[in-house]
Order: structure tokens, then C-alpha cells, then sequence
């Protein structure tokens, strides 16, 4: 698993980790830890339910704060299912779960839920009339043609690909 006791230990790290400085994760730690039991009880009805809370196979995220650093450092980074595995050394099929449900403890936690324009864009007048702050980073990416020496003795003075 991600040495989560090492990022611990380095607060400048933490930050990175998860945008969250320590301070603001330990505050937090205690509203996601009430969402979490919440949620967890009300996951499976108690008539429906045939082990406790906590019952079955254990997790690699152990503790509420693994857990709560799991969905922040996934938030923070969005990295694929694949590097996600190779991080917190768990099965794809798990990671999937996890970040399914504790994504919505973490905005249960929060209060808020942050979403994207439900607006569909269609063009790039439609993205900066949604979000017009782009426009200074958008920059004309368009391929053009260049001429190229046809002459092999003009590529070999050039230093081209024929040139020994």
C-alpha cells in the first residue's frame, strides 16, 4: 500500500497528496467518520443483513483515515484503475467500490457535492460562454505543412536524415 505512514511524516507531501494540508485532514476526519458508519448502516438493511457492520473479508483500507486518504489522494489525482492497483496494491473490482462509496461519504462529510456543468458544450464560443476564464489558457495547437528540401545534397548540408 502507499507508504501512508511516510506522507504522514512530511506535511509538504501531505499537501500534494491530497490538497488538504494535515490540519485541515484531521478536521475533517471526525464529520467523514460519522458519514462513513452512517453510510455503512444504511448500505444493507438491518433485516437483510447476515453479518455486523465490519463483518466478512478484510479491507486493505483498515482505518477511517486510510480510507478518508484514499478518496482525497483519488480526488486529487484521478489516476486510472490500473496505477490506482498498483498504489494501494488492491484488485481493480475493489478500487472500483471503494471509490464509488466513499466518494459519497466524502461529500456526505463535506456538505457539498462539486459537479460539472450539466450544459453540453458544443463548441469552443459554447466552452468559454461555460467557463470564460479558459480563454487565456487555450492556445492554437493547428498542424501546419512545412517545405521540405527535396534535393539530397541540400539535406546532407542541413544535417537531414540522409546526412553520415
Amino acid at each position: 500500500m502507499l507508504n501512508y505512514q511516510y506522507i504522514l511524516t512530511k506535511k509538504n507531501l501531505f499537501q500534494v497528496s491530497t490538497g488538504f494540508s494535515y490540519p485541515q485532514f484531521t478536521k475533517l476526519l471526525p464529520k467523514f467518520t460519522a458519514a462513513l458508519r452512517k453510510a455503512e448502516y444504511q448500505r444493507i438493511p438491518e433485516e437483510k443483513r447476515i453479518r455486523q457492520v465490519g463483518g466478512g473479508r478484510k479491507s486493505k483500507l483498515t482505518t477511517d483515515k486510510q480510507k478518508l486518504f484514499f478518496t482525497l489522494f483519488y480526488y486529487r489525482h484521478y489516476p486510472t484503475f490500473r496505477l490506482a492497483q498498483i498504489l494501494f496494491e488492491m484488485e481493480i473490482s475493489n478500487l472500483c467500490h471503494w471509490s464509488n462509496f466513499l466518494s459519497k461519504v466524502l461529500f456526505e462529510a463535506l456538505g457539498y457535492e462539486l459537479k460539472l456543468p450539466e450544459t453540453r458544450i458544443n463548441s469552443l464560443h459554447g466552452l468559454f460562454t461555460v467557463c470564460p476564464a479558459l480563454k487565456q489558457f487555450i492556445v492554437d495547437g493547428t498542424e501546419r505543412p512545412i517545405e521540405r528540401p527535396k534535393n539530397p545534397v541540400c539535406l546532407q548540408n542541413s544535417g537531414g536524415e540522409n546526412a553520415r
